[in-house]
């Protein structure tokens, strides 16, 4: 960890150490569970509750105004909620045209399913993906 990033952390809004230390002992228990064969529903389920709960205590981390801060401030250093609003609203009206197009052209349920898709037509499309369509 560099010095700047230490700096962030240790002189940043002031954090629970409890609510730290649960999220970090229910993130280690998530890994645990993911890892293992016979991974069950319900314990992900129960364990995704946990969570979720916790994160929903962000004031607890010391940012009140907007509670994602806290959880977007780990990944994005300095970025808000409010700074990201107008990126995310340019993607939300582009998604819904390209939900609109795929709707208008989307293939009865199951269909795909149905078709036949010779062995010949599939060995020949490239790594990186289809170049045809189907």
């Amino acid at each position: 960890m560099n010095v700047r990033e230490w700096r962030r952390i240790t002189t940043g809004p002031p954090r629970s150490p409890e609510l730290a230390v649960a999220l970090a002992r229910a993130s280690a228990e998530g890994n645990r569970l993911e890892r293992t064969a016979g991974r069950r529903l319900g314990d992900l389920q129960a364990l995704l509750a946990t969570v979720v709960a916790l994160k929903q205590e962000s004031p607890g981390l010391g940012y009140a105004a907007e509670p994602y801060d806290a959880h977007l401030d780990d990944y994005e250093p300095g970025e808000t909620a409010a700074g990201l609003a107008p990126l995310l609203e340019e993607l939300r009206i582009s998604l819904v045209k390209i939900l609109e197009a795929v709707g208008e052209q989307a293939a009865a349920p199951g269909e795909v399913v149905r078709r036949h898709f010779p062995v010949e037509a599939q060995e020949r499309l490239p790594p990186g993906g289809p170049e045809y369509r189907l």
